[in-house]
């Protein structure tokens, strides 16, 4: 598997320390590099680029004939990652989604029959990511996954740069998010109903185990694909709720 690495930033780095001992690694680029005469010497591409950036490389890389490996969220787009997608498919190429609590041992305790399900989320993070596309992505795709849920109604959007309190629901079940990224320590649990499921540190590597997996070819691409377009779609909507209701209170954002 020669691999390539678009991204020489912090999660960047966390990817090349698991090529390197996956993978014949043969450049590390970021955007600066002219990376399209590199893409030769590989058949994988990984990128860690900033969100913002990814719907330009995965397209070039893409076209130039390589598979992908892109951290989430992916473009952060529903039509960009859908166009992409559909270019993958019909060039036949393999495009996986960094989707990586899916892989965490502790994904197998969530199930479908409760009544209320929190996310929370506490860390020191720095601001100047996107909330939604740093911390709630991730926490979506976990709620589509194991409910099969897609028609959530938004009942509560309370979002700013440093804190969140969302509540969806569905007939009679609720999601709520709590999060602050201003704390000194990190801590990230789910709770169904009564059973606490913790997810501050992961008790194996999976980002290991998903390239490892890759490698050998074992991965459901199809599913991936399309848990990530739903949680788009669905992280598109609360986003937009947020806006319009900004919007309505005379607060709007440039």
């Amino acid at each position: 598997m020669n691999a390539g690495l678009i991204g020489t930033g912090y999660w960047g780095s966390i990817i090349k320390s698991k090529l390197i001992n996956i993978c014949d690694l043969k450049f590390v680029a970021n955007l600066q590099t002219n990376y399209i005469d590199l893409l030769d010497q590989v058949d994988w591409v990984f990128i860690c680029a900033s969100t913002k950036s990814h719907y330009d490389i995965v397209k070039k890389c893409l076209n130039a004939g390589k598979h992908i490996f892109c951290e989430k969220p992916f473009t952060g787009d529903y039509d960009k990652a859908k166009e992409l997608i559909d270019l993958a498919n019909d060039k036949n190429l393999n495009l996986f989604i960094d989707n990586i609590f899916l892989h965490r041992k502790e994904t197998l305790n969530l199930h479908k029959n409760f009544e209320q399900i929190k996310f929370v989320w506490n860390k020191s993070e720095n601001i100047n990511q996107d909330i939604y596309d740093s911390l709630l992505y991730h926490d979506i795709y976990l709620l589509l996954h194991s409910t099969g849920i897609e028609s959530w109604e938004i009942i509560k959007n309370n979002t700013d740069i440093h804190t969140m309190e969302l509540t969806l629901k569905f007939k009679n079940k609720t999601a709520s998010f709590s999060y602050n990224r201003n704390m000194p320590y990190k801590e990230k649990f789910i709770i169904l109903d009564e059973l606490k499921i913790d997810y501050s540190y992961p008790k194996t590597d999976p980002l290991s185990e998903i390239i490892s997996q890759i490698k050998i070819g074992n991965i459901d691409y199809k599913y991936n694909q399309e848990l990530t377009l739903k949680s788009l779609k669905l992280l598109k909507k609360i986003r937009n709720y947020n806006n319009v209701k900004q919007f309505k209170c005379g607060i709007i954002k440039l």
